[in-house]
């Protein structure tokens, strides 16, 4: 499934400034029998910060990250607490729904009127993201059982074009799935004007970087999708665009939205590793997934939006192909130029 995320504006910094004190954290959580209400955050300040909902013990439950400058809304009733922080944990506010606000603005306060700058990622972790990268020479062995490929294979123009005349039913649209005139196609030639307008947001590099997963990510994720696929696996719904032939080859997923802490953690994690490579404060957008391809499935190469998909990351979660069906990504490179990036589950 992929992460997007998009670039924000702000260093991360909080100007300094005269600021209210911040709140005492109250004994008691969330009390009963209150009236349905709904109750606004809004992120002022230029950093992610994290809410949480108190239980009727006082218990924090993770109610996910409110973005830069982003807000969200949730249904709940008179006397539930919320408590918002900063990634460190410092509380910035909390609040007790129908009694002081159903609209809160997230602000600095207490010993924040120095200025602070919240790093891109944790203390040390540069090192520990620039070990999962994979090296881009990396043969494509062994010959034959591209299943097990963990690499990036290059084509030529040339070579990229012969494929398509000798494959020609292994990739683009096929006939009962498209108008005639978009037969064959691999690449979606309508959504392209934006590519102009959009920045270069990595320093170095060729725009794209394969690399395995945070220890992290595999934690959080990996165990879990086999212990859920077989009980959460729903159908995935048309896509509409036209990048797909899921109307006819029909795609399924598994919800994350329905899995907040995995969903979370995926957020948080992919976060620092973005911001890693890309050198920038990003403001995450996105996340969608679990989606699984089936036997058939394709998706045209395409350019994502540039307001919302700047920086973005796909993650393997499993895979089960035949012994040379390994499925790989496609980047077009310049000068019609072909990477197919095979990748292995916990990358």
């Amino acid at each position: 499934f992929a992460l997007a995320v998009a670039a924000a504006s702000g260093d991360g910094r909080v100007a300094k400034q005269v600021l209210p004190p911040c709140p005492v954290e109250s004994p008691g959580g969330s009390t009963v029998g209150g009236k349905r209400q709904s109750v606004s955050f809004k992120n002022t300040l230029p950093v992610d910060v994290n809410l949480f909902w108190v239980s009727f013990d006082n218990k924090e439950t993770d109610n996910g990250m409110i973005g830069s400058n982003g807000g969200v809304r949730h249904n709940s009733f008179d006397g539930h607490v919320f408590r918002v922080r900063l990634q460190d944990g410092f509380l910035l506010n909390e609040v007790i729904v129908g009694r002081n606000t159903k609209s809160v603005e997230v602000k600095p306060c207490g010993d924040m009127n120095t200025s602070i700058k919240v790093p891109l990622y944790d203390k040390g972790r540069d090192e520990e993201f620039a070990r999962l990268v994979h090296d881009p020479d990396t043969p494509c062995l062994p010959k034959g059982s591209s299943r097990l490929w963990s690499c990036v294979r290059h084509l030529t123009r040339e070579q990229a074009l012969e494929r398509l005349q000798q494959n020609a039913s292994d990739f683009g649209f096929q006939e009962g799935e498209v108008e005639e005139d978009r037969l064959g196609n691999t690449f979606d030639k309508g959504y392209t004007k934006q590519i102009p307008q959009i920045p270069k947001v990595t320093p170095s590099g060729p725009g794209y970087l394969k690399m395995a997963m945070t220890g992290k990510l595999k934690a959080v994720l990996l165990d879990w999708f086999k212990a859920i696929k077989k009980n959460s696996t729903i159908s995935h719904g048309e896509i509409s665009g036209g990048y797909t032939n899921n109307h006819i080859v029909h795609f399924k997923k598994v919800d994350l939205d329905r899995f907040p802490k995995v969903h979370h953690a995926v957020i948080r994690e992919m976060q620092q590793v973005l911001q890693w490579w890309t050198k920038l404060r990003l403001k995450h957008t996105a996340t969608f997934g679990v989606r699984i391809y089936t036997r058939g499935s394709m998706l045209v190469d395409h350019v994502d939006r540039s307001d919302t998909h700047l920086a973005s990351a796909v993650l393997q979660v499993e895979q089960s192909v035949d012994e040379d069906g390994g499925w790989p990504l496609e980047v077009l490179l310049p000068n019609g130029r072909v990477g197919e990036v095979y990748l292995q589950p916990g990358e």
